[in-house]
């Protein structure tokens, strides 16, 4: 829980409005994924996952701010079944020969080698953008690669809205905040009523169908949710993205960035 934590998104109600904190609520999204400059240009050779492309050049893309569906042979058929479903539909949005224009941001290459980016086609269409915003992938936001995170959230958030893509499937609903009993460092999204809110230890607590603990660190809380009135939220079903643990009795998540929360209404 130390370390930044990723999104990995697995919401599918109807009915879903983003919470995202400063100005970001009332902007466009489109104004939100659009880039000031590009650093370098290439062409698609071929799409290695909805997360990944390879250049003519060799150079192997890793997309900012998206995670494909993983292909985990021990999970239901449908998720399996999903990720190839979503690598299809990603290669019309990038096919073979494809002109694009590369953004970078605060780390260049990942562990694998693999340079990291936003990309963009020749026309200006942001490529993360469109992929989640049909529901392709799952939004990853990771510090310190943030230059469009408020563009990422919010194309998974309408996503979620629309049911489009994997947010169809039952594999990729939340789970219900009282079912987090086992710690596990998988990022899992957990939903539930925000029964109480209270100040304890240098810290917001958040608690979730009176089970799911969800702590607000008061540093977090002065940078991130300093506009946020988290008893006005009480009563109100939400959505939170954390790995969980379980510490001093209680089953605890934790909330470090924006894009951790969504606010059902």
């Amino acid at each position: 829980m130390k370390n930044r934590l990723t999104i990995c998104s697995i919401v599918g109600y109807m009915c879903f409005v983003s919470f995202i904190v400063e100005a970001a609520q009332t902007a466009n999204t489109n104004s939100l994924c659009t880039a000031e400059r590009y650093d370098s240009k290439g062409v698609v050779k071929q799409l290695i996952d909805t997360d990944s492309v390879e250049l003519t050049n060799g150079q192997v893309v890793r997309l900012i701010g998206v995670q494909a569906v993983s292909r985990n042979l021990k999970a239901i058929n449908q998720q399996f079944e999903t990720a190839n479903w979503a690598q299809s539909q990603a290669q019309q949005i990038l096919p073979a020969n494809t002109e694009v224009h590369l953004v970078l941001d605060q780390q260049l290459v990942d562990l694998d080698n693999r340079l990291l980016a936003h990309m963009f086609t020749s026309s200006g269409t942001n490529v993360q953008q469109k992929i989640l915003a049909e529901g392709l992938a799952e939004a990853a936001i990771e510090q310190p690669n943030t230059l469009f995170w408020r563009c990422y959230y919010q194309a998974e958030v309408n996503a979620l809205k629309a049911q489009r893509g994997i947010w169809q499937h039952q594999a990729f609903q939340p789970k219900a905040a009282n079912l987090a009993r086992h710690s596990s460092e998988i990022i899992q999204n957990w939903q539930g009523k925000l029964d109480r809110v209270f100040h304890q230890h240098g810290a917001t607590w958040l608690v979730l169908n009176d089970w799911l603990y969800v702590k607000v660190d008061d540093a977090v809380k002065r940078s991130v949710f300093a506009k946020t009135h988290f008893e006005n939220l009480k009563g109100q079903s939400l959505i939170v993205k954390s790995t969980v643990g379980y510490q001093k009795g209680r089953w605890q998540a934790e909330l470090f960035e924006a894009w951790q929360l969504i606010v059902e209404k």
